[in-house]
């Protein structure tokens, strides 16, 4: 019932802002029936969108101008024209490579002196021979009684062989004795390297010709010119909207049963 009480409210204050479209405070639901509850609601308008072409540019007859063309071109331009000339030539030189006798071809007396090589050679210093040394008898029988004899002491003296004595002499021997030759003296050069003239100047008639340089030249193809066309309409689309139903207040059913909360129907 508070609820429903307070929906009530709401509903004075919609009306008592705006009679023109709530109407007057005496405004009852149409066919109520005995022990139902009504509330009055705005209902919002209701749009439709629809598509639709317009136009974005209008026809119109355009002019432009079509520039002209050109193209390169390479001709040959005459720079000097063909002539005689008188040409001086000048001397050519070449380089000539000499051997120059120094010194003649001579001849002397050398001395060579002797040869001589070094021999070496074993000469004897002490013979061979006999002595008696000290010696250990270990068998009397054993030995030869002519090498061996003992000394009143009772060493024992042993006859032993000592080997002949040799010693190495170097002496200088001549080979070949000393000598004159006669030695020939090559003749003394130098190389000399000098310029000499291979032709002399001279005075020569020459044929110039003519001489000629490669130039680009602009030629036009086709004048510039105007031309002039049509252009067609040109649309675009838009979305509008368009009013279906206008806002406006209606009564519905709402529940108002004691202690429950109010609720409308259809909602």
């Amino acid at each position: 019932m508070l609820r429903a009480s307070a929906a009530s409210l709401a509903i004075m204050a919609v009306l008592g802002a705006d009679i023109s479209q709530a109407g007057s405070g005496d405004d009852c639901p149409p066919n109520p029936q005995p022990g139902k509850c009504y509330e009055k609601v705005m209902s919002p308008a209701r749009y439709e969108s629809y598509v639709e072409q317009v136009i974005d540019r209008p026809s119109r007859t355009e002019s432009r101008i079509i520039p002209a063309v050109y193209r390169y071109e390479e001709r040959q331009e005459l720079v000097s024209p063909a002539r005689t000339e008188l040409v001086t030539v000048p001397a050519t030189w070449r380089t000539v490579t000499e051997t120059v006798v120094v010194r003649p071809e001579s001849e002397r007396i050398e001395t060579v002196p002797a040869v001589y090589e070094t021999v070496t050679e074993q000469v004897l210093v002490r013979p061979a021979r006999t002595e008696w040394k000290r010696g250990m008898l270990l068998d009397r029988r054993e030995t030869d009684p002519g090498r061996t004899m003992m000394t009143p002491t009772g060493e024992v003296l042993c006859l032993v062989e000592v080997p002949a004595e040799y010693r190495l002499e170097s002496r200088q021997v001549m080979v070949r004795p000393a000598r004159q030759v006669r030695v020939r003296e090559p003749a003394e050069t130098r190389t000399v390297t000098r310029q000499v003239i291979d032709r002399d100047s001279h005075v020569e008639r020459r044929e110039i010709p003519a001489q000629y340089r490669t130039v680009s030249v602009r030629v036009l193809v086709s004048p510039s010119r105007v031309e002039t066309y049509d252009s067609p309409v040109v649309y675009r689309t838009v979305v509008n909207q368009r009013l279906v139903s206008p806002a406006r207040f209606e009564w519905r059913e709402i529940t108002c049963a004691p202690g429950s909360t109010p609720t409308r129907h259809g909602t």
